[in-house]
Order: C-alpha cells, then sequence, then structure tokens
C-alpha cells in the first residue's frame, strides 16, 4: 500500500529546515517556500527562564519570590512561575529601601562629620 501523500510533499517535508520565525523549504530550482509560524508563549517558567524573560539575575527572582511577587505553581520539587505574574510584576514598578530604619543616602550633617 502506498502513502497518500503526493511525491512534492514529501520532497517538500524531508527538506524542511528550522529558520528563525518559520520553517523553510526548498521547493526547487533554487526558489524557497517559508512558512511562518507563531510563537508558543508558555505558561509557565522555572527560576532560570524567569531571570532571563525579565533581564533580572536569578538572586532578583529568588528575593521576589520569597516575597511572594510572583503567583506560583509546584510540580514536584520544582517550583514554576505562571506568565501572567511575570507580565505583571515587568509593567509595575520595584522600590525597595537600602535598609530598614536608615535613609538610602547618610544627611550632609552625618556625611561632614
Amino acid at each position: 500500500m502506498g502513502s497518500h501523500w503526493p511525491a512534492k510533499a514529501k520532497h517538500l517535508i524531508k527538506h524542511q529546515k528550522s529558520v528563525p520565525g518559520g520553517i523553510t523549504s526548498d521547493i526547487g530550482e533554487g526558489a524557497k517556500q517559508v512558512a511562518i509560524v507563531a510563537p508558543v508563549e508558555r505558561l509557565l517558567y522555572g527560576r532560570k527562564e524567569a531571570a532571563y524573560k525579565l533581564s533580572i539575575s536569578l538572586r532578583g527572582v529568588d528575593y521576589a519570590l520569597a516575597l511572594g511577587e510572583f503567583d506560583t505553581r509546584r510540580v514536584g520539587t520544582r517550583v514554576l512561575i505562571t506568565a501572567s505574574s511575570l507580565k505583571r510584576w515587568a509593567n509595575s514598578n520595584h522600590f525597595r529601601p537600602a535598609s530598614k530604619g536608615k535613609p538610602a543616602r547618610p544627611d550632609k550633617e552625618e556625611r561632614a562629620a
């Protein structure tokens, strides 16, 4: 029994290459056919992936996790961060004092002493 695929379709599938933003296929005589593939957004991210997406350090993600700034899901022993909480965190401002009870910079009188 033969396949239902026409010979040209088999050739296209056999010679596909993945390229950024899509898949290209050599359709003969130097011509190329490109299929644009939309990226699939993930729902959950690990700590390293979250740090990369937010352009912050892994320690920064750990601090935010400890402060409860992200919605998380547990899968086994892994703590995964939801995509919606990453977007919410990225769209907000984050101010933290340098230390509790002390101003971030000493007053002029304290510096002169």
